[in-house]
This record gives structure tokens, C-alpha cells and sequence, in this order.
């Protein structure tokens, strides 16, 4: 780490503070020049470091300053033995903090209405069409199938919550449908933990998961992660004040089990069961069960 800093910014750490942040080795670090930066490790993660650099880079440029400025990606491993970022550091506080110590309804209200309307304006900007992210896949329907809701998937079949034969069916049914849009950059982790608010203003993080298709996709994943909190409906009419999304209600259930299958594959492969997991169950129950077999949702 200390290599890192002394190549990147000819400065020394003075202090440094470990941060949690999922399986990512994460460090504010306090430099011989007063300057924070943000430094995050991990594995061969270099090319979705990348990817989050250009995620950032373009929403910066054009909705204005709302992600972190990145300074490096390095997955050399000269400077340190995993693939690295050092960015900038955004004062403020999470949003879960302040939705769960600090603010009042009124205050709740104007963030959640704020953060959708955040979250669309990203989900309207478009990559361009040759942009090797998207001109060197597969269209964006066989895309997710293949590469992001069947490798999901196929993670918990071993724990025996989907099959083998249902994981086929789910990807064929992806592939069939007809996504409105197909380019948009997506974010994919919008939860309170990734929403930096400063001075009534808020900033996103994370995006090392991001990708470029369906605003649909997003809308889904925040769907989940807001029926654990409060005030969607409030989130949502955010959202709709810039993009009146069109809803499609099984391409909206096959995105919401890629991501409940990856919450599951936490929760039954890697220890992180909590009693929030029964919950996770049964909705991914309900939905591959209303899109294979036809039926209700519970």
C-alpha cells in the first residue's frame, strides 16, 4: 500500500482507517499532504475497476459531480500484491446513517424522492453503441441470460433451491423477451450503504457491479433493496419525475431473481444467513414459480 501511494502520489500514509465494504479490502487513508484517498483492493479485480472508472467518468460528465474521481487502477501487482483503485474520498455520511439516526420523515421523504430521481437520471445516459462493453457481446437479453442470471443461478443449485432443468427454462424465457432499452449505464447496488449525503446532496459509490442495458434491470434491484426500508413509493415517483419507465412484469421478475439468487448465494454458500433469508426465499419462490409454472404470487 505504501508503494502504491509513493508511485501514484509521491506522498507518504500518515493515517489510515479500515473500512468495510463487502469482500473488497477498503482503507481511508489520511496522506503526508493532508489529501484522503480512497484505496480498494482486490484479487484480479482490475477490470471491473476499469469499468467502474468509466462509469464514474461519465456520469460525472454528464449529469454533473455525483461519483468519485478515480485516480488509478493498477492491477500489476508491482505496487501491491492484488488489483487496486485509489479514489477520491466524499465527505459526508451513508445514507443508511442518516435514514436510520438522523432524519426526520419530512427529511426521509425529500432523500428517497431525490435518490430516484438520481437513479434515472444515470439509467437515461447511454453508451455509445461501439463501445467494446456493448459492441463486443451478445444483444442485451441473451447477455443477462448467459452471463449474469444463469451464473447466479447456477450457484445455488447445489443448495437445492432451483434446478438444474428450471435454471434452463429461466434463461430461455430471459432470452425471448424484448428489453425497451438496452444501453443504459445501470449502477446495479443502490442501497442505503452506497449513498454518500452531503449538505443535502447525494453521491453514489460502488459501482464496480455496474453495467450498461435495461433501466428495467435497475428498477428491479432497487425494488428488492427498498422493500426492506420504507417509502418506495416515494423513490419511485422520483424516479418516474424524469423517466416514465415502461414496466414489463416478467422481464422485471427475471431480473429481481438473478438478484435474489445472489443474495441467496450469500446467505446459504457463504455463511451470511440472518433473518432476512426466509424472506429472500420465498419471494425467489414466488417469482420462478409465477413465471415457469404460471402461478400466483404469494
Amino acid at each position: 500500500m505504501d508503494k502504491a501511494i509513493k508511485q501514484y502520489f509521491d506522498a507518504e500514509i500518515k493515517e489510515k482507517t479500515k473500512l468495510c465494504n463487502g469482500w473488497k479490502e477498503t482503507w481511508l487513508l489520511t496522506l503526508s499532504n493532508d489529501q484522503k484517498v480512497v484505496f480498494r483492493a482486490y484479487k484480479s479485480y482490475t477490470e471491473q475497476f476499469e469499468r467502474e472508472k468509466f462509469f464514474y467518468e461519465t456520469v460525472n460528465s454528464s449529469i454533473g459531480k455525483k461519483c468519485p474521481h478515480v485516480y488509478a487502477v493498477d492491477g500489476t501487482c508491482r505496487f501491491y500484491d492484488k488489483s487496486f483503485q485509489l479514489s477520491e474520498y466524499l465527505p459526508g455520511k451513508t445514507l443508511r446513517q442518516c435514514l436510520q439516526h438522523e432524519f426526520d420523515e419530512s427529511q426521509k421523504k425529500s432523500a428517497y424522492y431525490q435518490l430516484g430521481a438520481l437513479a434515472a437520471q444515470i439509467n437515461q445516459i447511454e453508451i455509445a453503441p461501439q463501445h467494446p462493453y456493448v459492441s463486443e457481446r451478445e444483444p442485451w437479453e441473451i447477455y443477462f441470460a448467459d452471463k449474469l442470471l444463469r451464473v447466479q443461478l447456477e450457484r445455488i443449485v447445489p443448495a437445492g433451491l432451483v434446478t438444474s432443468d428450471e435454471v434452463d427454462r429461466l434463461c430461455q424465457r430471459m432470452k425471448s423477451k424484448k428489453a425497451e432499452k438496452t444501453r443504459s449505464f445501470l449502477h446495479r447496488d443502490i442501497r442505503p450503504d452506497n449513498i454518500i449525503y452531503n449538505n443535502g446532496q447525494l453521491f453514489v459509490i460502488d459501482a464496480e457491479t455496474c453495467e450498461f442495458g435495461d433501466p428495467l434491470n435497475e428498477l428491479a434491484r432497487i425494488n428488492l433493496e427498498w422493500t426492506y426500508w420504507e417509502m418506495y413509493d416515494v423513490l419511485l415517483s422520483g424516479y418516474k419525475s424524469v423517466s416514465n419507465i415502461t414496466m414489463d412484469g416478467e422481464l422485471f421478475g427475471l431480473y429481481q431473481l438473478e438478484s435474489l439468487a445472489e443474495l441467496l448465494d450469500m446467505h446459504y454458500n457463504h455463511g451470511c444467513m440472518n433473518a432476512l433469508t426466509p424472506g429472500f426465499l420465498n419471494r425467489f419462490n414466488g417469482l420462478k414459480d409465477s413465471i415457469l409454472y404460471h402461478t400466483e404470487m404469494k
